[in-house]
């Protein structure tokens, strides 16, 4: 094997290990993504009870104040929106990655 033989096996298993990267990124991605669509479906009602509580006297009445609802409320959309956020920022990084990966591969030119 000579030394530009070399360079191209090296290119390619870079390239390779990119592309890997950035399917797992996308996996990685996907699985934030489905924790998001579970975590939402199971706080849905947690949120839609908040609500409840809060436009009566029915939160005062069993000890809270509507400060605490709304820090409640607050806290359960901030976690929604981080696992939101970190879904797509590892599908666009896998993404990226991904193109990279690609576009790094050396072509065998004849």
């Amino acid at each position: 094997m000579n030394a530009s033989e070399g360079i191209i096996l090296r290119k390619k298993l870079l390239a390779a290990s990119i592309v890997l990267l950035g399917v797992l990124c996308i996996a990685i991605g996907l699985f934030q993504f489905n924790q998001y669509y579970t975590t939402s479906a199971a706080t849905s009602q947690t949120l839609k009870q908040l609500d409840a509580l809060s436009s009566g006297n029915a939160a005062e009445s069993i000890g809270f104040s509507t400060a605490d609802l709304a820090a409640t409320r607050t806290a359960t959309e901030n976690t929604l929106n981080s696992l939101l956020f970190s879904a797509f920022a590892d599908f666009a990084l896998g993404a990226i990655l991904f193109a990279a990966g690609y576009v790094m591969t050396p072509r065998e030119s004849h």
